[in-house]
């Protein structure tokens, strides 16, 4: 019989499930509103997308455990630690404990970024090359997610890191500017602050002023924004675009957020020390005009030996690399 695993992938939006097999096939994919009206009751939508699953799982298949995937800082344990963004009243709660009292199967909790990096690990953008003989140990894997905000998910030695209660990972909010930018978490100079969706725009808002006299398209946007005048929204997209085609505001922003993320690369490779960093989210839709640049940085920041051993890639899995890892972490309950 072929093991598989029902993967649980926990959005502010949707809950997201599917069969999950050893090559990455997905089979049964749900998608249900995640409910706003308490833990309880979050919980109670869990175990109704697991009985769900149960019903369709084929003769031929051994249903082996359960991985669900949750934003905010869960440890290994399954508790949570303060709030998760976007569910209403999913914050300070003990997920394992929950589960444990509805499902008659093995599962595991994990935070939703390291579960696309475990996704991306095992199936994706990080898997090793056929004839790649590479050991357990080393099978380890950071994956920057850089949207509206910036998030991280790690995993060292085959296994997703969570850190203590739950911290590691908040990669967005590591200072590499001191006294910069004030960033959304109160702190000066975060990643975040620069690289994000919302930082890139805020850079080229701030910065638009020293290029008034240029011919800056961007400035010229900022400074209709400015007057209240319609005109094209400005998003990472544009910018980077302009940036391509030599608008010299663009060019600095561009600088600035790849600057940013190399710092973030260069925390990553000289501590944890992945042999492939992975890049996904929003922003990455410009990934062939920042790649380069983050890459070239990098060199500055780091030890030749260190620049030669991280490789960069972007995310194969997308939307999908968080059910998939959920699913990968379950698959693992029965090895």
């Amino acid at each position: 019989m072929s093991r598989i695993a029902i993967g649980i992938d926990m959005g502010g939006t949707w809950i997201k499930s599917g069969i999950v097999d050893g090559d990455g096939a997905v089979y049964g994919a749900r998608r249900t509103r995640t409910p706003q009206s308490g833990a309880e009751d979050v919980l109670a939508a869990i175990r109704s997308e697991v009985e769900a699953l149960e019903s369709v799982v084929r003769p031929q298949d051994r249903l082996v455990g359960v991985g669900v995937a949750t934003p905010g800082m869960v440890d290994d344990r399954g508790y949570l630690n303060g709030a998760a963004v976007n569910i209403a009243g999913w914050e300070e709660l003990d997920i394992a404990a929950g589960l444990r009292r509805r499902l008659s199967f093995p599962f595991v909790v994990l935070n939703d970024a390291n579960a696309a990096a475990l996704g991306e690990l095992e199936f994706g953008a990080a898997k090793p090359r056929p004839g790649e003989n590479q050991l357990d140990e080393e099978r380890s894997v950071a994956l920057i997610n850089v949207g509206t905000g910036i998030g991280c998910g790690i995993v060292l030695g085959g296994r997703p890191h969570a850190g203590h209660r739950g911290i590691a990972g908040e990669l967005g909010h590591l200072v590499v500017r001191p006294h910069g930018r004030l960033c959304r978490c109160g702190n000066r100079g975060c990643i975040e602050a620069y690289a994000s969706a919302t930082g890139i725009v805020e850079s080229a808002r701030e910065l638009a002023s020293e290029y008034a006299e240029s011919r800056s398209e961007v400035a010229r946007r900022v400074a209709s924004e400015n007057q209240g005048q319609a005109d094209p929204a400005l998003d990472p997209e544009i910018l980077f675009r302009l940036a391509g085609e030599g608008d010299p505001l663009a060019e600095r922003v561009r600088s600035e957020a790849c600057w940013a993320l190399a710092a973030g690369v260069a925390a990553l490779g000289t501590t944890v020390g992945p042999p492939t960093v992975v890049f996904t989210g929003g922003v990455m839709g410009s990934a062939a005009t920042i790649m380069p640049t983050i890459r070239d940085f990098l060199r500055e920041l780091v030890l030749p030996h260190v620049h030669r051993s991280v490789a960069l890639a972007c995310a194969s899995l997308g939307s999908d690399a968080g059910l998939l890892g959920s699913g990968a972490a379950g698959l693992r309950l029965g090895a």
